[in-house]
C-alpha cells in the first residue's frame, strides 16, 4: 500500500505540471504483460534471459485471455543461444508498427538501442525516433513515449533536450507506464532539466524497482553503495544488485560481482565473484570476461593464470570493451604476465582511449609525454590531461600536476602543480591526496597531513592507507588503535600496496588481530613477496600448514556449480548426476538421502602434530528433512618429506562414519575413491565418483551422502 501511495503522489505531481497529452493507459492486459517481457528480453542492459525461462514468459502471454498474439512468434527472434535477438525482433515488428503500438516500440529499440540503452552506435537512431514518435503521438502509447524520452535524455538521434525528455516521461507516467515514472527519477537525481532532488529520485527508483524495472533496482544499489542521498550500506546495495541480477539484468550481475571481488560488505568472496563474472561473460557481456581476467591475474577465487588473464583481456578488447584494451596494453608493456611487447601495448592503450576509457587516455598521455613506445607529442599529452581533469577525472589532474612539477612538456610551476593536486584530490583521486600530505609532514603540520592521508586511503590509495596505519600504530600524533592500524593496512593491501600487505600479515602472525586467519596473512605475505618485499618471502613458512588448511576451509563453498556423478566402466547406465551443490546447499538425487536438500554448517577445525607429521581436521554438519549428517575432512603433512611449498598434496580424505575406512579425493583428477571396505560402499556399487567444479570439501561431503554403510 505504501508503494502505491508513493506512486500516486509522484504521478499526481507529474500530471499537475504537464500539459494534456493523447496517451492513455493500455486496456490490453496481455500487451501490458508483453511489454514487460520484451523489455526484459530485448531492452535490459546486457540481459541474460534465455532458454526455458525465457520461452515460459512468452508462453504465459500467449495463454492469457485475449492474448497478445505477436508475442507468440518469439521463436522468430530467438538466436542459437536461446536468447532474444533485437535485430530479428525489429524486422518482425517493424511492418506491424502502423497497426499496433508495441510493435513501434520494439522496432524503435532495434534501430536506436544497444544493450538496453539508446546509443549513437545503433543502426539508425533517426528511424528509432520516428517509430517512437508514431507510437507515442499517433497510437497514444505510454511505453513509446518513455522510449522517445530516453532518446532525448541521452541525446541519441537528436540533441539532448531534458525538457522534452521530462515532458515525455510525464506523459508515459500519466498513461501508467511505470518505466516513465522511474526515468523521471533519473532527471531528478542528476538535475537534468529539473531541480536536483535526491529524495524524489530515490522515491521514483523505489517505485520502479518494486514494479519490476531492474534498472531502477541497479540505481538504488548504486545509491546505497556510494552513499548518494542515503547512508552508505553495502548490504542493501548488494541486495538491490542481486535482485536485478536474478531478473537477468547484466548491470546488476556485474556490479554484484564487482562488490564481491572488491570485498565490499562481504569476505572471502572472490570465488563467488568469479562465478558471477563467468555467468555474464557466457551471456556475451564482456565486462564479465574482463572481470574474470582480473581474478586470473591476481589468483583470487581461481588458480593464478597470467596467460588466461591476457586471453580474456584480448577477447574483451576485441569485442569493444575499452577498459580491457587499456588493461591489455598495460600488461603488454609491463611484461609480467606474458612476454613484453611495449609497442603493441601502447597501441592497445590508444585503442582503449579511442573507445572512451578515461584511464586509457591518461595512460596514453603519459606515453606521449615521454615519447615511450610511440612518437613524443607533449602538446597532445597535455591536452589529454587537461580535458580529463576538466571532465572530473582526478587521475588526469594528477598527471597534469606531475607535468608542471617536473617541467615535462611545460614550464615548471609548483604553485600550479599544487593546485592541480588539490583538484585531483577533490575529484577523489587518492594518490593526489597522499602527495599533498608529504610536505605537510616535513613542515611539522602532521594533523593536516593525516587528514589528507585519510582522504587518500578513502579514495583507494594504498600508500596513504599504509601511512595512516603507521600513525595509528605509533599513537603519537593520533589516538593509538591497533584495530584501526590493521584496517588501514588491510585496505592498503586491497589497493595493491605490497608493504601494506606485509604489515597487515605481520600483525596477524604476531597475534594482534584475533579475528583474522593465518590464511589471510599468508595471502598478504605472498603478494608482498611477489611485488618486491623480500622479507615477506620467508615470513609465511612457520604458519604455512595451518594457513593453507584454513584457506581450504574458507574456500569450501565458493563454487556455485559443483556436480558429483557416479561412475562405472561396466555399466554406463549407472553413470548419473547424483549430487548437485550450490555453495553450502547439497541437493541429493541418489542413494540413502535421495530427494533431500541439505544445508551445511562448519563446526570447527583442529590441528595436531606428532614428531614431523602435522594433521588438520574440519568438521561439518548437514541438516535437511529432519536428518542430520556429520562429515569429517582431513589433511596430513609430513614435514620431513614434503617441502613447505608442496602442501597440500594431491589427496584429501574423509573418514567413514563406521570407523577406519575412508573416502579419498584426488584434486588433480577430481575423482573420489574409497579404500576396500566391507562396511561402506558408494551407491550402485560404483567404483568411483567423478566431480566437476567442486572444492575438495564439497566433493568429500557429497561422497559421504552417496555412501551406504552397514
Amino acid at each position: 500500500m505504501r508503494r502505491f501511495t508513493i506512486f500516486m503522489s509522484l504521478a499526481v505531481g507529474f500530471f499537475a505540471a504537464s500539459k494534456v497529452y493523447a496517451a492513455w493507459p493500455d486496456s490490453s492486459a496481455a500487451r501490458i504483460k508483453a511489454v514487460s517481457v520484451m523489455r526484459a528480453d530485448l531492452a535490459t542492459p546486457f540481459t541474460s534471459l534465455q532458454g526455458e525461462e525465457r520461452s515460459n514468459l512468452y508462453e504465459e502471454v500467449c495463454r492469457m485471455e485475449s492474448p497478445y498474439y505477436p508475442a507468440c512468434n518469439y521463436k522468430e527472434w530467438t538466436n542459437s543461444n536461446q536468447m532474444g535477438d533485437l535485430k530479428s525482433a525489429g524486422k518482425f515488428f517493424e511492418k506491424r508498427c502502423k497497426s499496433e503500438p508495441l510493435s513501434c516500440v520494439v522496432a524503435g529499440w532495434s534501430k536506436g538501442y544497444i544493450n538496453g540503452r539508446p546509443s549513437s552506435s545503433a543502426p539508425n537512431p533517426s528511424a528509432a525516433i520516428r517509430h517512437f514518435s508514431y507510437g507515442c503521438t499517433k497510437k497514444a502509447y505510454g511505453p513509446a513515449c518513455s522510449a522517445k524520452g530516453e532518446m532525448y535524455m541521452y541525446g541519441v538521434g537528436q540533441s539532448v533536450d531534458y525538457a522534452k525528455a521530462k515532458s515525455l516521461f510525464e506523459e508515459a507516467c500519466k498513461a501508467k507506464d511505470g518505466y516513465g515514472c522511474y526515468r523521471l527519477g533519473t532527471l531528478s537525481e542528476n538535475g537534468w532539466g529539473v531541480e536536483k532532488d535526491i529524495i524524489k529520485a530515490k522515491a521514483s527508483y523505489d517505485v520502479g524497482c518494486d514494479a519490476g524495472y531492474t534498472e531502477a533496482c541497479v540505481d538504488l544499489g548504486r545509491m546505497y553503495e556510494n552513499g548518494i542521498g542515503v547512508a552508505r550500506n553495502y548490504e542493501r546495495a548488494l541486495g538491490f544488485y542481486k535482485q536485478a541480477c536474478q531478473n537477468k539484468n547484466g548491470d546488476g550481475c556485474f556490479y554484484n560481482a564487482r562488490m564481491f571481488a572488491e570485498g565490499k560488505g562481504v569476505e572471502n568472496s572472490e570465488g563467488i565473484a568469479f562465478g558471477l563474472y563467468a555467468q555474464i561473460c557466457g551471456a556475451g557481456d564482456q565486462r564479465g570476461c574482463y572481470g574474470m581476467g582480473t581474478l586470473y591475474e591476481r589468483g583470487r577465487g581461481i588458480k593464478k593464470d597470467g596467460a588466461k588473464a591476457v586471453d580474456l583481456y584480448q577477447q574483451s578488447c576485441d569485442s569493444g570493451y575499452s577498459q580491457a584494451c587499456t588493461k591489455l596494453g598495460e600488461t603488454l608493456i609491463a611484461g609480467k604476465l606474458v612476454d613484453a611487447d611495449p609497442q603493441n601495448g601502447a597501441a592497445y592503450i590508444e585503442k582503449g582511449c579511442n573507445g572512451g576509457d578515461s584511464r586509457g587516455c591518461v595512460r596514453l598521455g603519459q606515453l606521449l609525454l615521454k615519447g615511450k613506445y610511440m612518437k613524443a607529442d607533449p602538446n597532445r599529452a597535455l591536452t589529454i590531461f587537461e580535458r580529463s581533469c576538466t571532465g572530473g577525472q582526478g587521475f588526469g589532474c594528477y598527471a597534469l600536476a606531475r607535468a608542471y612539477r617536473r617541467g615535462d612538456g611545460v614550464g615548471k610551476d609548483e604553485s600550479k602543480a599544487q593546485a592541480l593536486f588539490e583538484q585531483g584530490c577533490e575529484n577523489e583521486h587518492g594518490p593526489s591526496c597522499g602527495i599533498l600530505a608529504i610536505p605537510l609532514i616535513d613542515a611539522k603540520k602532521t594533523k593536516s597531513a593525516i587528514k589528507y592521508f585519510k582522504k587518500g586511503c578513502k579514495f583507494q590509495d594504498g600508500v596513504s592507507c599504509r601511512a595512516l596505519g603507521d600513525f595509528y600504530l605509533d599513537g603519537k600524533e593520533i589516538e593509538q588503535s591497533v584495530a584501526n592500524a590493521f584496517t588501514s593496512y588491510d585496505n592498503g593491501c586491497g589497493y595493491q600496496d605490497a608493504k601494506s600487505c606485509f604489515r597487515a600479515s605481520k600483525m596477524i602472525v604476531d597475534g594482534l588481530i584475533e579475528t583474522a586467519s593465518f590464511y589471510q596473512a599468508l595471502l598478504g605475505f605472498d603478494f608482498a613477496c611477489d611485488n618486491g618485499v623480500t622479507e615477506a618471502c620467508s615470513a609465511g613458512e612457520p604458519i604455512m600448514f595451518q594457513a593453507r588448511f584454513e584457506g581450504i576451509v574458507e574456500k569450501a563453498f565458493e563454487s556455485q556449480m559443483c556436480q558429483v556423478w557416479t561412475f562405472s566402466e561396466d555399466d554406463a547406465e549407472l553413470n548419473t548426476l547424483a549430487v548437485k551443490v550450490s555453495g553450502d546447499i547439497f541437493n541429493v538425487f541418489e542413494g540413502p538421502h535421495k530427494g533431500t536438500i541439505f544445508n551445511t554448517s562448519h563446526l570447527r577445525n583442529d590441528f595436531t602434530q606428532k614428531k614431523s607429521v602435522k594433521k588438520a581436521h574440519s568438521y561439518w554438519k548437514l541438516e535437511g528433512n529432519g536428518q542430520t549428517v556429520n562429515v569429517e575432512h582431513h589433511e596430513n603433512w609430513n614435514t620431513s618429506r614434503i617441502s613447505v611449498q608442496a602442501f597440500p598434496e594431491d589427496e584429501s580424505f574423509s573418514l567413514d562414519p563406521k570407523g577406519g575406512e575412508s573416502v579419498f579425493f584426488s584434486r588433480s583428477r577430481e575423482t573420489l575413491m574409497r579404500n576396500q571396505s566391507k562396511k561402506c560402499e558408494f551407491v550402485y556399487g560404483a567404483e568411483l565418483l567423478t566431480s566437476e567444479y567442486c572444492s575438495e570439501i564439497q566433493a568429500l561431503i557429497a561422497a559421504q551422502l552417496l555412501s551406504k554403510c552397514r
